[in-house]
């Protein structure tokens, strides 16, 4: 017999990630949150990269008060995605290799 992964009905469900977690029309958090019954924070950003979702968790820890009774699911992002803090807001640049957002920075 297969185990269940949740043991218990969560509280809550948070949900963290880039486009495939946060877009125009239902994604995974919605369908989960749906299927348990549950308050759903979805806290997911297109375009986001790793650093921008790790931060986010982070700062939902603290403002949420995410505990153990709550279900956080996170979806990383693709290891090219750039991100970063930049004068006070984040700048989405998209995947390194076809971003052209530093292109004046290397140009003679």
């Amino acid at each position: 017999m297969a185990k269940k992964i949740i043991d218990r009905k969560p509280n809550r469900l948070f949900a963290f990630g880039c486009s495939f977690t946060e877009y125009h029309w239902a994604t995974w958090p919605q369908i989960v949150a749906h299927d348990l019954d549950i308050p759903m924070y979805n806290l997911g950003r297109c375009g986001s990269g790793n650093q921008l979702i790790a931060n986010t968790v982070s700062q939902a820890i603290e403002t949420y008060d995410i505990d153990e009774n709550d279900l956080v699911m996170i979806c990383w992002s693709g290891f090219f995605r750039e991100d970063r803090w930049l004068r006070g807001s984040w700048v989405l640049t998209g995947d390194i290799t076809w971003s052209d957002f530093y292109d004046d920075t290397f140009k003679e």
